[in-house]
């Protein structure tokens, strides 16, 4: 949301009313403008625009395309890192625990879905799971 500063209103009262009325006419701006695509969606867009010109596309569709199933097909734009973590900790330490090197392929195929469809304009949101970091692997 825009930025307003602080100006001059007769009262507590009507600075409170006038700030309550301004985020509700922009939040509903924004929520119509939020990008509603699920997981799902933006892998089938990267595979049809990127990922079908890689030597393991197929391979690596069919990884994040389980992965989103894992993750419960989320709507991408609203995929949160506390999300992620939660499913790297089911997959490194459950019953089928993955190696921390096998997830970290998956979170860099993830991440880059992310980067190339924001390189081509697709979406205009950075990858939500951008700030976690990969695990060390020995």
């Amino acid at each position: 949301m825009p930025r307003i500063r602080r100006g001059g209103f007769e009262s507590h009262e009507a600075a409170k009313i006038f700030e309550d009325e301004y985020i509700a006419n922009h939040r509903a701006r924004y929520e119509q403008n939020a990008d509603k695509r699920t997981l799902k969606e933006l892998i089938e867009i990267w595979h049809s625009y990127h990922g079908i010109n890689l030597a393991d596309g197929r391979s690596r569709r069919r990884a994040l395309m389980q992965m989103a199933d894992e993750l419960k097909n989320p709507v991408a734009s609203q995929l949160g890192p506390e999300q992620f973590i939660a499913y790297r900790y089911r997959k490194t330490h459950g019953t089928k625990a993955i190696d921390y090197k096998t997830f970290n392929n998956l979170h860099d195929h993830l991440s880059s879905v992310f980067d190339r469809l924001k390189k081509l304009n697709v979406i205009d949101y950075t990858s939500p799971i951008c700030d976690v970091d990969f695990l060390k692997a020995q």
